[in-house]
């Protein structure tokens, strides 16, 4: 066999299982309630995506933490909306399973996580997919990630869907395991005028 056939049939049958194995397994995708980050789940089209709410993140940290944390279904209502938070982002990175974590404070220093998920660990079913998707992108090309924390300190307007997460010591994480996740959009804001005296 000439070694062109050779490695075209090789490419081919890489594809194949790459196709069968799906996107979650053949990268580094998430696991924990991934289908609920990303929209992959039956739930995911009740979220109005044209109502958002505007919220604090003090607010967001109040919500009542549940009990159990379903794999493959919302906890309602906070799972089934859209949120809007005025911040500062102060640290980013991107995670093993390829989200870039950010971290959200508010005038008190009082935090919490945002994330956006790579597009190619998305179900292509997302309602979430385009937003996500121009969210990441203008996101990289802007503030380029690693797998270490980078500093900031822009004010931004963050709009994503409400989810709970697994607490492990998460950099950033709220006392509930609030986040907002995934991210749809990020929004520039002046930064706050500085006080004279």
């Amino acid at each position: 066999m000439r070694p062109q056939i050779r490695i075209s049939l090789l490419l081919s049958t890489i594809a194949l299982l790459l196709h069968l194995i799906g996107p979650t397994d053949a990268f580094a995708c998430g696991k924990e309630r991934w289908k609920i980050k990303t929209g992959g789940d039956a739930e995911a089209k009740q979220v109005d995506l044209s109502a958002i709410h505007k919220t604090r993140i003090s607010a967001m940290r109040s919500w009542p933490a549940p009990n159990h944390l379903p794999t493959n279904t919302r906890v309602a209502p906070h799972e089934l909306q859209v949120w809007s938070v005025d911040a500062t982002l102060t640290q980013f990175k991107k995670e093993t399973d390829d989200d870039l974590h950010l971290v959200l404070a508010d005038d008190s220093g009082h935090t919490i996580i945002a994330e956006i998920p790579d597009p190619k660990c998305v179900d292509p079913s997302s309602p979430f997919l385009e937003d996500i998707t121009t969210t990441r992108e203008a996101f990289d090309k802007a503030h380029p990630a690693t797998g270490q924390f980078q500093t900031l300190n822009i004010r931004v307007r963050v709009i994503g869907v409400g989810f709970f997460d697994f607490q492990h010591n998460q950099t950033g994480v709220a006392p509930n395991g609030v986040e907002l996740h995934p991210v749809l959009e990020i929004l520039p804001l002046p930064p706050k005028p500085k006080h004279t005296e």
